[in-house]
């Protein structure tokens, strides 16, 4: 909200004012209020102790008619009946006080024998009448519920008894005072008057305000006298309260029923308005006299004052606000005068007539210096204004694109040269100035465009307009020639009214350069295709025949009757077959990276089985150079992370292999550590040549390789891609190198623990494992081979055959198809390129056909992209495996999709064939190590993965019963071609041996 001055006056002056009225007021009233509480409970307690003492000199009558009654019954004897009644009539007559009263006589006083008797007269409407309550009514002698004879026997003087009910006697409700008389110094009876609790309101009927009640109460809470007569039979006060749920009222009860006067607030009972408590003793009865005045009424004549004490305060508010708004009304009008003019001119209208203001103090002078002021700005702004129209038209001028400015009616109120020289026209700005615009002399697209159309709405409209709006156009030159324009509007203000700023640039050569860069991209999409092309067929035709090779290779190894000179042999080609594959895969691999094509899959990874697998492979490596190999894991590196755990291993494989390779003596290290920040560190640290400071950076580079390099062989590519594969995983790979001393590779990688639990749940596969398997016992297992090559064909079929299955063959798609229709096998393995039919078209037909629809087929190609890969499974085959593959994959996927009663795995063979003697063995064969010649001949086989090499040393040891469990147990993981898990049991013989 706007401040203004008179604000400030009223805010300042007349709120201040009227808090401290207020405040004075508010205190005042509550000065007074709480003046009147204490005079009104003050008043309250006073009325209540009068009210008692009427109350007991009203009782205190009644008593002693009974107690003069009782001194003529001891001093009189020989009263007979007749007498009796007449006294008794006397006192209920004589008092209006008394409603009946009774003389009640101890047996064998008043005659010989034990005869009860009480005569008794009480009012009965406007007469008496008297009966013998013992005769007519009770035996009040055997009863101890009548307080009226045995508490005054007991008490030996006067007491007021409880309110009773008094039933076939006065039959009315009342209490009783009783006092005792003797004769001869023996009790002798009880002489009585009755009264009714009702009649004890007429006692002060005339002193009880209007709304006001009030109760009578014994000592433990019954009700003498209450305004609701069916309170006072049999019910305490606190039943009462208790009963409407206000037990909080309990401890105000006893304070009242305790002490001898006072006065208490509360609400809840009578009713839920707040009232005001006096209370009283009634001393000879030990009642308690209770009352209860509504707020309302006991604070009537305070709220009579209210009036009186408000009113002159209200009276000085509205004078002083009335004042104060007066005075701020008669300094602020001047000054709203003053500010109408400002704004006036802040708009820009420095026209208007100078202002008088007749006031002779200083806004007065501040008026007088405004007007001097106006005169001066208006000079000044004259000046400016002449300024802006040359700087204006000088900057436009300057600028490189055409300038155009129009007004809502199209005309044109400032241009520059540009324009003449984007579009030929022979006039100038001045000629040009004042014109309308004429799109279709400019613009190639006609006037009913929606472009154009826009365009329009935009000049007679500005303020809809945003900034620096683009448009994309075609000008036409005055020659007739049409070329690329690029026109930018913005809103542009001047004195006289809005205007739009039309900004022209010739793009022409912007849009050529255009087109030769998309060119330029096309002809390099097409380049990189054709590239991608070309390594996916060199990649499917190198795959081809070396899937041949090392597929005969195994079929050969796998021959028992092979000779250890022959299964060398065998094991060198499978060796040399590997590197060629590495080779190929590590081309491959960077032709991805480098195109984008690298795919990561993060998921758990068991770092420390990983770590343990690389370890031991690469020790075993070390081993034959002579070389110390360490693996060094710190303790708080956690055992499950999040990454991408293959690219890890090759990534490590590459560093490790490397400094095997580069290192002639000393050795190497391999270490992980977590460090700050929340990464892992991976170090690789070798006492190899190293490298000179300036080749630092050449060794990632794919393209070069240095002398050391070209000496140890290779492609010179693993560093280059374990350097993108770490980049690729979120991290950095830093080496550091020394020539003469050595080299460390540093990887930093991001860590995100993994819970074991899940690690658990993870399952690694790798290609070269995976079970050895065949055929049930009984049944009969057909497999379809569909492939264009002979030698593919022959791999599989005696790789098939050689563990029980049947085998069909085929060398098209169509054929294949045919072949499943007839023979219906249990599962296909077709190759994707095939020259009549290729694999996914005869896939179609299997898939069309409800017979055979639901036939597992694998795919079995060279091809082995990624985005290959995804086609084949897309186009609806069942698995996928690349060539050139180990037997052990091809057995894999047939376990994973061929019913379990069709197979029997090798691994379950070998150990129902362990001879039942083994566990006995055992003891043996762990009491005695192997020998460490042994050891080493099969860390050697295992580090060089030589399947055959492993099985002949399994064979010999299984000869030898003295370690036959052992030799089982290598030949078991031999078969699942487990060589991660023979290099953890290599590990472990070799402890064993060195204990021993």
């Amino acid at each position: 909200m706007r401040f203004s001055i008179r604000n400030k006056i009223i805010t300042y002056v007349a709120i201040p004012v009227a808090a401290i009225c207020i405040g004075a007021m508010v205190w005042t009233l509550s000065y007074v209020r709480n003046e009147a509480q204490a005079a009104i409970r003050e008043k309250l307690a006073e009325d209540a102790t009068v009210f008692a003492s009427r109350f007991e000199d009203y009782i205190g009558k009644a008593a002693r008619v009974a107690e003069t009654t009782a001194g003529f019954m001891e001093a009189t004897d020989d009263l007979g009946e007749e007498a009796l009644y007449a006294i008794l009539r006397s006192n209920v007559s004589r008092n209006r006080r008394v409603y009946g009263a009774a003389i009640a006589f101890e047996p064998k006083t008043l005659f010989s024998d034990d005869r009860l008797f009480c005569p008794y007269v009480h009012r009965d409407g406007d007469d008496l009448r008297q009966m013998d309550i013992n005769r007519e009514v009770l035996d009040w002698y055997e009863e101890d519920r009548w307080q009226w004879w045995h508490r005054a026997k007991e008490a030996g003087h006067g007491i007021w008894t409880d309110p009773y009910f008094d039933q076939g006697a006065g039959n009315a409700l009342m209490v009783t005072y009783s006092t005792p008389f003797t004769r001869n110094g023996r009790f002798a009876g009880v002489t009585t008057v009755d009264m009714s609790p009702p009649g004890l309101r007429e006692t002060v009927a005339g002193e009880i305000l209007g709304g006001q009640a009030f109760d009578i109460l014994t000592a433990d809470g019954r009700f003498v006298y209450s305004p609701n007569a069916d309170s006072i039979m049999g019910q305490t006060v606190q039943d009462k309260v208790t009963a409407i749920g206000r037990e909080d009222l309990i401890p105000l009860i006893e304070r009242m029923l305790n002490r001898s006067s006072g006065t208490e607030q509360t609400a809840g009972i009578y009713g839920s308005e707040p009232f005001l408590i006096a209370h009283a003793k009634i001393p000879s009865t030990g009642w308690t006299l209770v009352t209860y005045t509504p707020e309302s009424v006991a604070y009537a004549e305070y709220r009579d004052k209210i009036a009186w004490v408000t009113t002159p305060f209200l009276i000085t508010l509205l004078l002083i606000v009335g004042c104060v708004l007066l005075v701020a009304r008669r300094l602020a009008d001047p000054i709203r005068t003053l500010r109408r003019h400002a704004m006036g001119i802040a708009s820009g209208n420095l026209g208007v007539d100078r202002f008088q203001i007749d006031s002779n103090d200083e806004i007065g002078d501040l008026a007088e210096a405004f007007s001097e002021m106006q005169d001066k700005v208006a000079d000044r702004e004259a000046q400016l204004r002449d300024a802006r129209e040359t700087s204006l038209a000088q900057l436009l001028e300057s600028a490189p694109d055409g300038m155009v400015v129009v007004d809502k009616q199209g005309r044109i109120r400032r241009c520059n040269s540009t324009v003449e020289r984007i579009f030929g026209f022979p006039l100038g700005p001045d000629e040009m100035r004042g014109g309308n615009i004429n799109f279709l002399d400019l613009l190639v697209e006609e006037d009913d465009h929606p472009v154009i159309k826009e365009l329009g709405d935009w000049i007679r409209a500005p303020e809809t307009l945003k900034p620096s709006t683009a448009l994309h156009l075609n000008g036409r030159r005055r020659d007739g020639t049409e070329f690329p324009i690029d026109v930018t509007l913005s809103p542009f203000r001047e004195p006289d009214g809005r205007r739009v700023v039309m900004a022209i640039r010739d793009v022409t050569a912007q849009k050529n350069a255009e087109q030769t860069l998309a060119r330029a991209k096309e002809e390099a999409e097409v380049a990189n295709h054709a590239k991608s092309q070309f390594l996916a067929s060199m990649s499917h035709e190198l795959r081809t025949p070396l899937n041949g090779v090392l597929g005969y290779a195994q079929i050969l190894q796998r021959d028992t009757d092979a000779t250890p000179t022959q299964k060398e042999q065998l094991d060198a080609i499978i060796n040399c077959g590997d590197h060629l594959l590495h080779l190929i895969n590590d081309v491959l691999d960077l032709s991805k990276i480098e195109a984008g094509g690298m795919e990561i899959d993060i998921g758990p990874c068991d770092l420390h089985h990983l770590v343990k697998s690389v370890g031991n492979i690469s020790s075993h490596r070390a081993a034959d150079k002579g070389l110390q190999f360490s693996v060094d894991v710190a303790s708080e590196v956690p055992r499950g992370i999040l990454t991408d755990g293959s690219k890890l291993r090759q990534i490590l494989v590459n560093l490790l292999g490397n400094a095997v390779k580069f290192t002639e003596e000393g050795g190497v290290a391999l270490r992980v550590a977590e460090i700050p920040k929340g990464f892992l560190q991976l170090e690789v640290e070798d006492t190899g040549v190293g490298i000179p400071a300036d080749q630092l950076n050449d060794v990632f580079d794919p393209f070069k390789q240095l002398d050391a390099g070209k000496a140890a062989g290779g492609t010179g590519l693993g560093l280059a891609i374990s350097r993108q594969l770490v980049e690729s995983l979120g991290g950095t790979l830093i080496l550091t190198s020394e020539p003469g001393k050595g080299s460390c590779f540093r990887v930093s990688l991001p860590l995100e623990e993994v819970d074991e639990v899940e690690l658990d749940r993870q399952t690694t596969s790798h290609d070269d494992e995976g079970p050895s398997i065949r055929a049930a016992p009984g049944r009969e297992v057909t497999i379809l081979v569909a492939d264009d090559r002979k030698t593919n064909r022959d791999v599989l079929t005696k790789l098939l055959s050689d563990v029980g299955f049947r085998v069909i063959e085929a060398d098209d798609g169509d054929v294949a198809v045919e072949q499943i229709r007839e023979t219906r096998p249990h599962a296909a393995l077709l190759d994707i390129r095939m020259p009549r039919l290729n694999g996914i078209d005869a896939l179609k037909l299997v898939r069309s056909d409800p017979q055979i629809s639901d036939t597992v087929v694998i795919a079995v190609t060279a091809s082995v992209f990624p985005e290959f890969r995804r086609k084949a499974l897309a186009a609806g085959f069942d698995d996928f495996l690349g060539k050139p593959f180990k037997a052990p994959a091809l057995f894999a996927l047939l376990v994973k999709h061929l019913a379990p009663d069709l197979l029997v795995t090798e691994t379950a063979v070998s150990r129902e064939s362990v001879n039942p003697a083994s566990e006995e063995s055992e003891e043996a064969d762990t009491a005695e190590p192997l020998p460490s010649t042994v050891i080493e001949e099969l860390a050697k086989a295992v580090a060089i993965r030589s399947l055959t090499a492993v099985n002949r040393i399994s064979e010999k040891l299984i000869r030898d019963s003295t370690h036959h469990v052992t030799a089982i147990r290598i030949r078991d993981l031999a078969r699942k071609f487990d060589f991660a898990s023979l290099a953890d049991l290599v590990s472990d013989l070799k402890k064993q041996s060195d204990t021993r």
